[in-house]
């Protein structure tokens, strides 16, 4: 009988569920998603003005519809950071995108932690998928 591998995101959501499902009421605790350490970036005031720019976009992709449109919009938003910061290494500035939601996910008062696990997930796999047509930023 062979043992078929459990595939990377299935493990992380899996780990990620446990820890959301296992925190203190929100009102008792930090940020409940994992968010990790902000991105560094070459020099602290590149790394705040990606920062700055980075929570900028995420507002704007949080506030979008989840609609067909939103992942034409990820993707905008995600070329457009690439094409201001062009000498920053691409998988920086997608962690610093992917950061800045996280965060501002973390603190929205007005959702539950279903809703802000659920929320995180769906950007979450929009922010890690390649970009259409940008395979040269790649």
């Amino acid at each position: 009988m062979t043992r078929r591998r459990t595939p990377l995101p299935c493990c992380v959501v899996f780990v990620l569920s446990a820890i959301v499902a296992g925190s203190p009421h929100p009102a008792s605790a930090a940020p409940l998603l994992p968010c990790g350490q902000q991105p560094k970036i070459d020099s602290a005031e590149l790394t705040e003005r990606v920062e700055g720019d980075a929570r900028d976009k995420a507002d704007l992709i949080r506030k979008a519809e989840p609609d067909p449109g939103l992942r034409a919009l990820v993707g905008t938003q995600r070329l457009d950071l690439r094409q201001k910061y062009a000498s920053v290494e691409a998988s920086a500035l997608d962690s610093s995108l992917l950061w800045a939601i996280c965060q501002a996910i973390s603190k929205d008062p007005t959702q539950g932690t279903t809703q802000k696990f659920d929320e995180y997930s769906k950007l979450y796999r929009l922010l890690t998928e390649p970009i259409r047509g940008a395979a040269h930023t790649e």
